[in-house]
Order: structure tokens, then C-alpha cells, then sequence
């Protein structure tokens, strides 16, 4: 089967795309792929070319973009830790790729486990896309912002099997060009806020399976779920979505995963970020969490587990006592050096 996949990338994202693609082709390798790459003026030789040679290395096809920006200008970006304009090309594709009507998005933070060619064989013609569940909106401004009614169900926008089509015939590229645009009294989570205001009721709900948040130790609850859904969301997953970012030099959940495709994929040097004495703390105690979350907790009366979830608080109130909140980090890089 020949299957189309879209990612967007810049610079800053080659080496988290490289482990993603290399995660694709090695569990895919029945299957042709075409890669359409999305990217901006900016990307380097060098980087173009770790993508086609790890491409062709599986013997697969890649089709470079370069988009315009100009349709994007006046996008809002919030204040704190902004994305990059790479982060609306996907508002774009059905222009873009307007010789074709249904592909598969993937960000570049993940790493797919198994045969994808299922998603492909979705009957979509009465929706714009099929994803899976997310837990927005954060806050009520948020819900207003989207114009949802409580209870309404969201979608993640890190997979999404898109029903171009269905985004033509319904002028949606227009649409969410104007809601991007439009000011906000709070900006969150940029093209997934987008994407969940033009496509709210007309998506369609896929298995938690299909994009495992890489922190959590159970899917999110949804009354519509059966039990072997939430089994094959925790021990068999099809795509594994660094939702807490693994290119750290602390360990963070599935980790090994990230570091394995990556060095498997080529790409180096392999850059891990230094982080500092606060967040490694805090690092610290989200991995004890998610461990005892994943092999104790579901042994274990409830009571001991809110009690135990109450200590990050209280740590914290520790640590900004001590150094009166004036904890300061020092950005550093440090480069993996593969066995």
C-alpha cells in the first residue's frame, strides 16, 4: 500500500524528526512511503540530506515543500515558549497538496511502533480528520475562545489522519486562516486550538492506542473506551507521543525509545539539553510518579496514592523556601555519544 505521510520540520526539530521517520520506515517496511516534507527557506543542506538518505535508505520516496508564509502572517503565538511559524503549516495542506484527499500528519515527537496502513482505510467522507482524545480545554477562557459547550470531547492534533477533501469542500483553510488570526485574550496551544474550532462534532474518535502520551500510565477517561482499548494503550501502543520531552540529559519515559531511533536513523551529533537543578527535580518526581503510577498504585488503597501525590507540592514549596524562589538555570548542551 502506499501511504502519505506529512511532516513539518525546521532546523530546530531535524534530529527529533530523523528518530520519528526512522521509527516509521523500520515498522512500516511492506508499505511504500511517500513523505511530503513541509519546510521553510531556512532548512540546511546538510539536514535535507539526512532526510533523504535515511528516505531512500528503506527505499522510500521524499517530496520537499517549501511554503510561503505570507498567507500565515498575523497568526497569534502566545508569550510564553512561542513555536515557530512551522507550527501552522498544517493549516496549509490541502493547498499545498492539492493533488491529494487523504494523508497522515505526524509531529515530529514521536515514535511509531506499528503498521499504520489501517488508518488509511478509514471511511472519512463525512469528517475532516480522525485523532484521538485530548483533555482541553485547559481553563474556561479557553472553552470560550473555541466556543465549545462543557462536556464537548477535543482531539490531539499530533496524529491526525486528514480527509483533505473534506477541508476543500467546506472552505476550511479560509476559516481557520481567520480564527489563527483573530486576537485572543489567551493564546494556548496555537494550531491544536485551530484545528479543534473549525473540526469540533466532525471528527472522527480513534483508539487511545494511536498516539500514547509517553507520561501517562492510563488514557484519558472516556466512558466509550473498552477494556482492551485501555490494555492496548498501555502495553501495545501503535505511536508513542513525547508528550514530556526526552531530548534532556535527565531520563524521562521512554526515553530509551527516542534515543534508539535516533542513533538508529544516522543523525549526529545527538544533542541533549542540560537542564537545571529545579526542573531536574522536578523530573525527578515525575518519574517516580509515573513508576509508582504504572506498578504500585493499582495494588495499592487510594488514599496512599493522594497522599504520595500531595509530596510535588510540597517539595516545591521546599525548594522555593530554600533559595527564596531565585533558582536560576544555566542552559548547557551536552552531545550523546552512542555505545
Amino acid at each position: 500500500m502506499i501511504l502519505d505521510i506529512v511532516v513539518c520540520s525546521d532546523n530546530n526539530y531535524i534530529q527529533h524528526c530523523m528518530g520519528m521517520l526512522c521509527s516509521l520506515y523500520d515498522n512500516n517496511k511492506e508499505h511504500h512511503i511517500i513523505l511530503h516534507f513541509l519546510r521553510n527557506g531556512e532548512l540546511t543542506e546538510k539536514n535535507e540530506n539526512f532526510i533523504l538518505d535515511l528516505t531512500r535508505k528503506y527505499g522510500h520516496e521524499v517530496r520537499f515543500y517549501s511554503i510561503d508564509e505570507s498567507p500565515l502572517e498575523g497568526v497569534q503565538f502566545r508569550k510564553k515558549r512561542p513555536l515557530t511559524m512551522a507550527a501552522y503549516y498544517r493549516l496549509l495542506l490541502p493547498d499545498i497538496l492539492n493533488h491529494l484527499d487523504k494523508v497522515l500528519y505526524l509531529d515530529c515527537d514521536m515514535d511509531v511502533l506499528g503498521d499504520v496502513s489501517e488508518l488509511f482505510e478509514l471511511e472519512l467522507d463525512d469528517y475532516a480528520l480522525a485523532a484521538c482524545l485530548d483533555d482541553m480545554p485547559h481553563n474556561n477562557q479557553h472553552r470560550l475562545q473555541l466556543h465549545m459547550q462543557v462536556g464537548e470531547r477535543t482531539f490531539n492534533t499530533g496524529m491526525m489522519m486528514c480527509n483533505l477533501k473534506y477541508w476543500r469542500e467546506h472552505c476550511s483553510v479560509k476559516k481557520m486562516i481567520e480564527y489563527a488570526k483573530r486576537p485572543k485574550k489567551q493564546i494556548l496551544l496555537h494550531d491544536q486550538d485551530v484545528f479543534n474550532y473549525e473540526f469540533k462534532g466532525n471528527w472522527f474518535l480513534l483508539p487511545p492506542k494511536w498516539n500514547r502520551l509517553s507520561h501517562r500510565t492510563q488514557c484519558l477517561n472516556y466512558a466509550g473506551y473498552q477494556e482492551f482499548d485501555r490494555i492496548e494503550y498501555l502495553n501495545n501502543p501503535k505511536i508513542i507521543h513525547h508528550f514530556v520531552k526526552p531530548w534532556v540529559d535527565v531520563y524521562k519515559p521512554k526515553k530509551n525509545l527516542y534515543l534508539k531511533y535516533v542513533k538508529m536513523s544516522g543523525y549526529e551529533p545527538i544533542v541533549l539539553k542540560h537542564v537545571g537543578l529545579k526542573d531536574r527535580v522536578d523530573a525527578y518526581y515525575t518519574n517516580t510518579l509515573y513508576f509508582f503510577k504504572r506498578f504500585i498504585t493499582p495494588y495499592m488503597p487510594n488514599i496512599i496514592y493522594l497522599l504520595f501525590s500531595d509530596l510535588k507540592y510540597i517539595l516545591k514549596f521546599l525548594m522555593n523556601l530554600i533559595t527564596k524562589g531565585k533558582l536560576t538555570r544555566r542552559p548547557r548542551i551536552f552531545i550523546y555519544k552512542a555505545e
